[in-house]
């Protein structure tokens, strides 16, 4: 079953929802600086070499297979190995209430139960795809550049370069078009993503890591840690959220937005989620809910996993942001979850407007 808002859980028998997520994004930067992070001078992944010793997309993945690697074992190296090696954790009430904790005398952390997960989420996969699309149609292909060029662009911020920047946007391929060569780069790295979750737990310990490709709202946070990227997203922006296209990118409808999304091996991923926004006119009356329902079943029918609407424009809510005591029932989904549109903070309204604003 599912728990919190897009998790996977085997109720009565694991403890608490643990998770982390992983910058995607941020893996590229690293890739593209030889581990050390622009914004912070610090050796933050492995060095995988100066961005001139790349001279495929390939050898350039490779790379990035090794920061997520080093992401993933960093973060096993935080739990203990062995339920003895760690008697640190305090005793939680919840362990009375899971099967085994009792029996066996311990606590859920410490070996009592038989289940214990912790999910691994890939976050901001379509910022990372349009941005290797970038990469390859901008280094590799037409030679517009070199990538250290690219890389010392991103590092200024696109200061000096937004005709650069604007062709980044508006030129190189985007995922969530129905476009298969594109979208094959956003199934390469969730697959490199689950290979290197899976690859964790390949040797004997407590806990098992579980792939997904979600954001929850994180993808806002991520990206105030996050430089200029690729595909023509400046410094501190936010990355795309859960398993969506990134705003305004997916220009062709919902159908091939959808079609785009159920490409990714989400047969591996027990959890996740995403977002599909639906402007109010394309789905008015009768017929406007026989469009949902088909679309809901045809989705499903090819391998989507998670799917939640919001049907309001952006006018709307930029209305409920000016007087919100007029619009104290106006409901929007977040994320896994409902919630009044009035009781999220500005920076929540902000985003979901601008998820209204590129509806379809």
């Amino acid at each position: 079953v599912h728990y919190g808002c897009c998790n996977a859980n085997v109720p009565g028998k694991e403890g608490s929802l643990m998770q982390r997520w992983h910058n995607l994004p941020k893996y590229l930067e690293l890739v593209l600086n030889n581990g050390v992070d622009p914004l912070t001078g610090e050796q933050m992944g492995p060095q995988t070499g100066d961005p001139k010793v790349f001279g495929s997309m390939d050898e350039l993945l490779q790379a990035l297979n090794l920061q997520i690697r080093h992401a993933m074992e960093a973060d096993r190296a935080r739990h203990p190995l062995l339920p003895t090696q760690d008697s640190r954790c305090s005793f939680t009430v919840e362990s009375i209430f899971l099967e085994d904790c009792i029996e066996n005398g311990r606590e859920w952390r410490l070996g009592g139960t038989k289940y214990w997960h912790k999910s691994q989420h890939a976050a901001g996969i379509a910022t990372i795809a349009d941005s290797l699309a970038a990469i390859q149609q901008m280094v590799f292909k037409s030679g517009a550049l070199t990538l250290e060029e690219l890389r010392d662009v991103l590092n200024a911020n696109f200061e000096g370069h937004e005709p650069l920047r604007q062709r980044l946007c508006n030129r190189c391929p985007k995922y969530g078009n129905d476009d298969d060569g594109m979208d094959s780069l956003a199934v390469k790295v969730a697959n490199m993503f689950c290979d290197e979750v899976v690859r964790c737990n390949k040797t004997p310990h407590t806990i098992r890591f579980w792939p997904e490709i979600y954001t929850y709202h994180t993808n806002r946070r991520l990206g105030t840690e996050l430089g200029a990227t690729p595909d023509g997203r400046r410094r501190g922006e936010s990355i795309s959220e859960n398993q969506s296209p990134s705003y305004g990118t997916d220009l062709k409808g919902a159908t091939a937005c959808l079609r785009s999304m159920s490409k990714l091996p989400l047969h591996r991923t027990p959890g996740g989620g995403t977002n599909l926004k639906l402007h109010p006119s394309a789905v008015m009356g009768e017929k406007g809910l026989d469009t949902i329902s088909d679309l809901l079943k045809t989705y499903f029918k090819l391998g989507g996993q998670h799917l939640q609407l919001n049907i309001v424009d952006g006018a709307t809510l930029r209305e409920a942001q000016q007087r919100p005591d007029e619009y104290r029932t106006l409901s929007v989904r977040v994320v896994g979850y409902s919630a009044y549109f009035v009781t999220l903070s500005k920076q929540a309204q902000d985003d979901l407007i601008l998820r209204t604003e590129h509806s379809i």
